[in-house]
């Protein structure tokens, strides 16, 4: 299996499935007209669904959906088969072109060994792209390969081949939403500075604007610094 490390690949691909992997697609690379199921009102609700899943979480689906013969609902559906089943994100960008332009950061690789398993891979093409799920050791999960509508376990290289890839690389991010190494947790909002604290800092720039010698800017922050304590001094 050229490229592949077969120690580094998940214990989700079972041994037919790894042997399958080297195998030559079932048909031609779908071409479709959209590559996402988006209802009407997606846009308008947009984007995020609250808890994406982990990466190991997202293999799991995969893994199931392989192993109950899951369909994914039609052909060319690959943007909607890695964001909905398995990261369980919300619509955003229709094609994976168009994914693959959003979803920074990137990761350039040199080998398909070296993909980590759980990254998002996006192959950019002359159609919409392609957006696959990194397995690890050179293979993927990929929609439409083995079986049109089906999702299957391939090589990376067999599937830029496949797809007519004209450039590739993983991304940390899907329809906005940050889904590798682990979804990371928003950073809080910052907490306004209270008012006392603002006097605090007033008074600094006041003070560093007179050492400096810029009398006008020193002025416009007295002026500032008496608005501000008039309002403390009305709070008591």
């Amino acid at each position: 299996m050229p490229d592949t490390d077969p120690t580094q690949v998940d214990p989700s691909v079972t041994p037919d499935e790894l042997d399958q992997a080297t195998q030559p697609p079932a048909g031609a690379f779908p071409i479709v007209d959209d590559q996402d199921l988006v209802e009407p009102d997606a846009l308008a609700r947009s984007l995020i669904a609250p808890v994406p899943a982990t990466p190991a979480q997202m293999i799991a689906n995969f893994r199931r959906m392989r192993e109950h013969h899951t369909p994914i609902g039609g052909v060319g559906l690959c943007l909607y088969d890695v964001r909905h089943f398995g990261w369980n994100v919300g619509a955003l960008w229709p094609t994976a072109n168009d994914a693959a332009h959003h979803g920074n950061p990137i990761h350039r690789f040199k080998r398909f060994a070296d993909v980590p398993r759980g990254m998002t891979i996006v192959f950019v093409n002359n159609h919409l792209g392609h957006i696959t799920a990194g397995l690890g050791g050179a293979l993927n999960n990929t929609s439409d390969y083995h079986e049109p509508g089906f999702n299957g376990v391939a090589t990376i290289a067999n599937t830029a081949e496949w797809c007519n890839a004209t450039d590739w690389y993983g991304i940390e991010t899907v329809n906005g939403v940050d889904v590798y190494p682990n979804p990371k947790k928003p950073k809080p909002k910052p907490k306004p500075f209270t008012l006392a604290e603002r006097i605090q800092i007033v008074r600094g720039d006041m003070r560093a604007a007179k050492a400096k010698g810029h009398e006008h800017r020193a002025a416009r922050y007295k002026l500032w610094l008496t608005q501000l304590e008039r309002r403390l001094e009305a709070q008591k």
